[in-house]
């Protein structure tokens, strides 16, 4: 159930932003999709959306994540496939068409 994101770059982390950030939109799960599994550990929370161009999988480091998101890029040899999954999940969040996943995933 869980996917963990050192393994699968396709896993977006997510965290509370910092408190200086004025602005910041929180997850809307209407303009997300269909939640089609969800796991709450006790230290986070896991959750997969439908989307038919590719699901997306969605680890929040803390609950306060929902609310005011940011998010956490490992600068690992696959930066670059999850900076692309970052940006279909901000698309998304702004109710923008996406695209499909990235190949290599």
């Amino acid at each position: 159930m869980v996917w963990r994101p050192e393994v699968s770059p396709a896993t977006l982390i997510l965290t509370p932003a910092p408190s200086d950030f004025a602005i910041v939109s929180p997850i809307d799960p209407v303009v997300l999709g269909t939640i089609l599994a969800r796991h709450d550990a006790e230290d986070d929370m896991w959750l997969v959306i439908g989307d038919v161009a590719g699901n997306l999988y969605l680890r929040l480091l803390t609950p306060l994540a929902i609310g005011r998101p940011a998010v956490l890029l490992p600068m690992d040899d696959a930066a670059e496939l999850r900076l692309d999954v970052a940006l279909r999940f901000f698309r998304r969040q702004r109710g923008q068409r996406v695209g499909l996943l990235p190949r290599a995933l």
